[in-house]
């Protein structure tokens, strides 16, 4: 995987290149970071390229005890040097300009001759280092493009949209175009995003790649050797599990995996949901207005490190999701997660 990714970054776009730099946007609390941000970046480090990560946070993550507690438990064990840059409060947007503080860190770190790689994540990071390549052309920046921000702000809402909900569908589709037309290389999930991205962001085909979402089976080696251990902890010696990972963002259809576990505890009244999120207390209302019986649901916000072993413990997963370009140019990491924990998967076409 480290040498796929390190080969795809991109040919002749990093020749050369002293060093990479992941950057992040205000992702660094969030529930995918260290599968897709310090799990790579950790590979790429042991092909021997010299890798740090930066990422944009919230003012309010270096001041509140809680967000410095989660940022404490989210550096132990990267082995990548994780270097944090202030984002102003979402209310205040404007009270600093943080192309400015991304030039600042670039200055500081001796970096503004060396010709480096800015690997981003999302279009935010990829519009900042274009900014900052203007400035310094040494610079090659790698759009790792996870997900279509455009499509997603508008799912679930038929036309005619409301005028903001257009505003902001055309600004993100904005945002996509100039990190697709910008960068040196676009990372996509799917052939079928980078198609889109090709045919409807004016990506140059000479550009993109393709790197599915994957993860490494050896985290889940020991899984298997204390499934019944799990199982017997949380009471499920003799339940069917059905297991969900993931968050209750509306891509990720919640509310269809839960009605699908429904179907399947009518057929097999002995079934029990382990459900692992960032998000339980949003699974506990849906399941309550769903109807469903809180006694067949276990609901577990774990550490990345302890996903494995959870998932190790069920009989089988759920990937549901409704049909949408969102998931039709989608590679879930939670599918490849199921697959190495050897569960079967219960999932919808057109992902």
């Amino acid at each position: 995987m480290a040498r796929h990714i390190a080969l795809c970054m991109v040919g002749d776009a990093v020749k050369g290149s002293r060093k990479v730099i992941y950057l992040v946007y205000r992702e660094g609390l969030g529930s995918v970071f260290r599968s897709q941000v310090t799990e790579p970046a950790g590979f790429v480090a042991r092909e021997g390229w010299p890798v740090n990560i930066w990422v944009f946070a919230a003012v309010g993550e270096f001041i509140r005890p809680a967000c410095r507690r989660r940022w404490s438990k989210v550096r132990e064990g990267i082995g990548v040097p994780v270097v944090r840059l202030p984002s102003p409060p979402s209310r205040w947007r404007w009270a600093w300009n943080e192309n400015r503080v991304l030039s600042a860190a670039v200055r500081r770190e001796g970096l503004t001759t060396q010709r480096i790689v800015l690997h981003c994540r999302g279009a935010f990071a990829a519009g900042m280092a274009l900014r900052i390549r203007a400035r310094y052309p040494q610079i090659r920046v790698v759009f790792q493009m996870s997900g279509l921000l455009h499509e997603e702000a508008v799912m679930d809402t038929p036309r005619p949209w409301p005028g903001e909900l257009e505003k902001q569908h055309d600004l993100l589709r904005r945002t996509m175009i100039t990190a697709c037309r910008g960068a040196d290389a676009v990372i996509c999930v799917s052939r079928a995003m980078a198609r889109y991205a090709m045919e409807h962001l004016e990506a140059d085909p000479d550009r993109v790649r393709v790197i599915p979402c994957c993860t490494d089976p050896a985290r889940f080696r020991l899984a298997h050797g204390i499934r019944d251990r799990i199982r017997a902890s949380l009471g499920l010696q003799h339940k069917f599990v059905v297991a969900y990972c993931g968050s209750a963002a509306v891509w990720e259809a919640p509310e269809r995996n839960l009605d699908v576990f429904r179907q399947i505890r009518a057929l097999e009244p002995g079934s029990h949901a382990l459900i692992l999120t960032p998000s339980p207390a949003a699974f506990h209302r849906m399941a309550r207005d769903a109807g469903l019986d809180e006694a067949a649901l276990t609901l577990l916000q774990v550490p990345y490190n302890d996903v494995p072993m959870y998932l190790g413990a069920a009989d089988i997963a759920l990937l549901v999701r409704k049909r949408s370009i969102v998931n039709a140019t989608a590679s879930p990491v939670k599918l490849a997660e199921y697959m190495a924990a050897g569960l079967p998967v219960v999932m919808s076409d057109g992902i």
